[in-house]
C-alpha cells in the first residue's frame, strides 16, 4: 500500500541508500497522496548522488508550489548545482536568495560556496565579506576562505590585508598547494609593503626556500633575495 512503500522509500533515503530510495519515490510520484512530497525527494537523492543536471531540470517547477521551507532548501540545492557544474552566473541569484529566505540557516559551507561565486564573478567585496564569515575554525574550509580573502583584498589594492590574509592561509596546514602560493604571495606582498623590506620579506621568502626546497619557483624566490639584497 501507499503508506508503507512510502514509509520505506523514507527509510531508504534515511539510510543512505539512494538508489533504492530514488526508484521507491519514482514510483510514488503519480500517486495523488505522495505527488506533492516524491519529487521533492527526488530532487534530493539527485543532488546526493552528484547528478547536478537532473536538479537543474527537476528543480525549478517545484519551487513555484513548495511551500517556504522546501523552496529554500530546492534554491540551495539548484544554486550548488549550478555551482558544482561551473556555471556561476546562474548560481548567484539562487545562493543569495537562500542566504536571506526566513527561516534558512545557512551554514560555512554555504556562506563559502555564495563567497567563492562573488569572487568568481568579479565582486570582490561581496566575496571578502562572507569569506569572513568562515575564517573562525582552523580546518580546510578555513584555509581556503583565507586564501582567497587574500585574493579579494589584492583585487581591491587592500595589500596590508593580503598579506595578512595570506600568512593566515599558510599557518594553517591542510592544503599543500595553498600554503606554498600563500606563503610566496605573503613574501611578495612583505617585499612591496615594508619602510624596511630587507627584515619581513626576507623572513618570508626563506622559510619559503626553507619548506619548499623543490618548488619551480625558487628562482623567483631567489631572484627576491637578491633584489632585496643589493
Amino acid at each position: 500500500s501507499s503508506p508503507s512503500a512510502y514509509y520505506l522509500a523514507h527509510l531508504d533515503y534515511a539510510k543512505g541508500n539512494y538508489p533504492s530510495a530514488l526508484q521507491r519515490f519514482e514510483s510514488l510520484s503519480g500517486d495523488p497522496n505522495f505527488k506533492g512530497i516524491a519529487p521533492y525527494y527526488i530532487v534530493q537523492i539527485h543532488f546526493m548522488q552528484g547528478e547536478y543536471e537532473a536538479v537543474i531540470q527537476e528543480a525549478p517547477p517545484l519551487i513555484a508550489n513548495a511551500t517556504d521551507k522546501r523552496a529554500a532548501e530546492l534554491k540551495k540545492l539548484l544554486g550548488e548545482s549550478y555551482f558544482y557544474t561551473g556555471n556561476y552566473s546562474k548560481a548567484l541569484p539562487f545562493l543569495e536568495q537562500y542566504q536571506t529566505e526566513p527561516g534558512t540557516r545557512p551554514g560555512r559551507h554555504d556562506q563559502y560556496v555564495l563567497g567563492y561565486t562573488y569572487y568568481v564573478t568579479g565582486n570582490y567585496s561581496e566575496a571578502a565579506r562572507f569569506f569572513q564569515k568562515v575564517t573562525g575554525p582552523q580546518d580546510t574550509l578555513a584555509q581556503y576562505a583565507w586564501y582567497y580573502l587574500g585574493s579579494c583584498y589584492l583585487e581591491e589594492d587592500k595589500k596590508k590585508f593580503a598579506a595578512n590574509a595570506f600568512m593566515q592561509a599558510y599557518k594553517l596546514p591542510f592544503d599543500q598547494d595553498i600554503r606554498e602560493d600563500a606563503l610566496f604571495n605573503h613574501a611578495q606582498l612583505a617585499f612591496e609593503l615594508s619602510y624596511d623590506p630587507y627584515n619581513e620579506a626576507v623572513k618570508s621568502l626563506r622559510a619559503y626556500l626553507k619548506a619548499y626546497p623543490e618548488s619551480s619557483r625558487n628562482d623567483e624566490a631567489y631572484n627576491f633575495l637578491f633584489k632585496i639584497s643589493m
